[in-house]
């Protein structure tokens, strides 16, 4: 699928066993947004670029969330966001960015391999 120039492409809340797989998200407000709890979730080659201000990957409270074999090209004030994620895979991804900060963990993330 195509998304671009909306303000959210695609909000997934408490997702399980979800795969976002070969799609082109760009020049939204936030591309990806995986909220509340989830598990076992796969984000894989996919072309994604948040707007100015936004976030390209963010996930909230996941477990087992793998990101590999991505394109995230810059634009936003990050990439990847992950807030409270434990057991997570981060691997084999194409990062570009202008700022700092293009991949952050906040809030108590464990064990994760980036």
């Amino acid at each position: 699928m195509g998304f671009v120039y909306l303000e959210h492409a695609l909000i997934v809340r408490g997702a399980d066993a979800l795969r976002v797989h070969d799609n082109m998200i760009a020049e939204c407000g936030n591309c990806v947004e995986l909220t509340g709890a989830g598990q076992t979730t796969i984000v894989s080659d996919n072309l994604m670029g948040a707007g100015p201000d936004g976030v390209t990957l963010l996930a909230e409270n996941h477990e087992g969330l793998l990101v590999t074999g991505n394109n995230f090209f810059p634009r936003g004030r990050s990439l990847v966001e992950l807030t409270a994620c434990n057991r997570c895979s981060v691997s084999s991804n194409r990062f570009q960015g202008f700022y700092p900060g293009m991949m952050r963990l906040l809030n108590g993330c464990k064990e994760n391999l980036i």
